[in-house]
């Protein structure tokens, strides 16, 4: 097998390949040559030891391997994406308070360090109110 970054890289261009059923609609989502696919495609091939397309007519059609391995990357790439997003892309919970001058920087203050020690996921926003307003 060759390296992973090449590896992975010709299983992307692989299954967007099988997506589409068509290498030139690939390279057209990935923003490459349909020369470019083709290649990536050849060397995945070589890379893992067995035929995953075939030509059929003017187009291509997946082995049954390939099919096989089509649908477990989709897979793989739809849980990696949600993972991804997960971690960088999901919006943190919010916590919004509005307090007087007179009880903000006091009491509330040290409460707060230790409610986002516990909870450093929340994002806090602390507005301080020189009047009191009445509650909603």
């Amino acid at each position: 097998m060759k390296n992973n970054a090449g590896l992975l890289r010709g299983l992307q261009y692989f299954e967007t390949v099988a997506r589409h059923n068509s290498v030139k609609s690939a390279a057209r989502e990935l923003g490459v040559t349909a020369s470019a696919v083709s290649r990536q495609l050849r060397e995945l091939t070589a890379s893992l030891g067995e035929q995953l397309v075939v030509r059929a007519g003017r187009g291509i059609a997946l082995t049954p391997t390939g099919r096989q391995l089509a649908n477990k990357l989709a897979e793989a790439f739809a849980n990696l994406e949600h993972s991804i997003l997960g971690v960088v892309g999901a919006p943190r919970p919010q916590l919004r308070l509005a307090v007087c001058t007179s009880f903000g920087p006091g009491w509330l203050a040290g409460r707060l360090s230790d409610f986002y020690r516990v909870n450093p996921d929340i994002n806090i926003e602390l507005r301080l109110l020189a009047r009191t307003v009445a509650a909603l």
